[in-house]
């Protein structure tokens, strides 16, 4: 009878998942490297690179590991999809794929077998330029902030969470600035990583 309250009313629960293998047989278990250097493209607003370095901060602030450095230099492929080339980039473009074409923005992460964890060696972000993006919550677009500390958060290794406040939560809604921060369950799911 234990046993199944206990499962049934566990007294601390966790909802965040964990980035899966493409077969969906094993975790990928973090970074390769103690961290993960990005460039944003040139072609942002001074706003928007400053958006997305306070995105990566939050991590960093909030778990007490810098896990992401924002290079002071940008790269200037525009309209770049993501590609293996050992590079960390984020840009912006039209994602036509049937299966991104109503994503706000995709973290395509690179992974090899290192001993016996899978790892990412290499992530790349797009932000999708069919959506409507701002960098003050107004109602009228996506904040660039919240989602891309979602899209961090995958940079990461982190999958998605079943909890709807979650920064790692698969939805996001046009105004929405809550999830700039990390819940609790973000939180669990890097330090259980990390």
């Amino acid at each position: 009878m234990i046993l199944v309250s206990a499962l049934v009313c566990p007294i601390s629960s966790n909802a965040y998942s964990f980035l899966k293998t493409e077969d969906g047989s094993a975790d990928i278990s973090g970074l390769r490297d103690s961290y993960i250097v990005f460039q944003s493209w040139n072609g942002f607003t001074q706003e928007t690179r400053w958006a997305i370095d306070y995105a990566s901060r939050q991590w960093n602030n909030r778990t007490g590991y810098t896990k992401l450095y924002h290079s002071p230099t940008q790269h200037s492929e525009e309209n770049k999809y993501p590609v293996q080339d050992g590079r960390n980039l984020i840009t912006k473009t039209l994602l036509t794929d049937d299966t991104d074409y109503d994503t706000l923005m995709s973290t395509s992460s690179y992974y090899n077998l290192y001993g016996t964890k899978y790892l990412i060696y290499e992530a790349d972000i797009v932000i999708n330029s069919k959506w409507e993006w701002r960098n003050n919550g107004s109602a009228n677009g996506y904040d660039v902030q919240n989602v891309m500390t979602h899209e961090f958060g995958h940079m990461l290794g982190l999958g998605h969470s079943e909890f709807t406040e979650a920064t790692m939560y698969e939805a996001s809604a046009m105004g929405e600035i809550k999830k700039r921060d990390l819940h609790q369950d973000d939180l669990n799911g890097f330090n259980a990583l990390y």
